[in-house]
């Protein structure tokens, strides 16, 4: 009797799995990598691939690794129509400068997803969370950083000035021999 629970348990739960998640562009193995006092806009992608059903989530920030991150978006609840894996989820990192460098914070973010029952009420049924790491480091370290490329040499508007010089020097020669 009690397999028979368990069989018709697991065949209830695996009917109940939906095939919808987040993908982020950072992970354990490649950081998010910012400075003390930078800030930047990253995006989480929700996507609905199987099934048949639109889904509605909503989204909520559970650990944003001391204050550093939150949701850019004022509503924070997403459709993800079925077949697509291109919603966009921007959240804002932002680290204090009072935040020192070697530290690591984890943002996690959570998806409920949204259903209205009959009577109009929303109620939340499945979900799912995903996280990204936040290294702290130096300034030349960062996602952010953008190394100044020093030229060697005159840059072009000194050799259009020369040039503009030494014609009208030569023009002026000209007209004095002329005279």
């Amino acid at each position: 009797m009690l397999m028979v629970f368990l069989v018709i348990g697991l065949a209830i739960t695996i009917s109940l799995v939906s095939a919808f998640g987040a993908s982020t562009p950072y992970w354990d193995e490649n950081p998010l990598k910012l400075a003390p006092g930078e800030s930047t806009i990253i995006e989480l992608t929700l996507q609905n691939m199987v099934g048949a059903e639109d889904i509605v989530l909503t989204a909520k920030i559970d650990n944003d690794g001391d204050g550093i991150a939150t949701l850019v978006d004022v509503d924070t609840i997403y459709s993800v129509p079925f077949g697509t894996e291109d919603v966009k989820v921007p959240i804002r990192v932002e680290v204090p400068e009072t935040i020192e460098r070697g530290g690591i914070r984890t943002v996690i973010v959570s998806f409920m997803q949204v259903s209205s029952t009959e009577g109009g009420m929303v109620g939340l049924s499945s979900g799912f969370t995903t996280k990204f790491i936040v290294n702290i480091v130096g300034v030349e370290d960062s996602v952010l950083f953008e190394p100044v490329l020093i030229r060697e040499g005159v840059p072009m508007w000194g050799w259009l000035l020369a040039i503009i010089i030494i014609v009208i020097t030569v023009f002026w020669i000209y007209k004095k021999k002329s005279k």
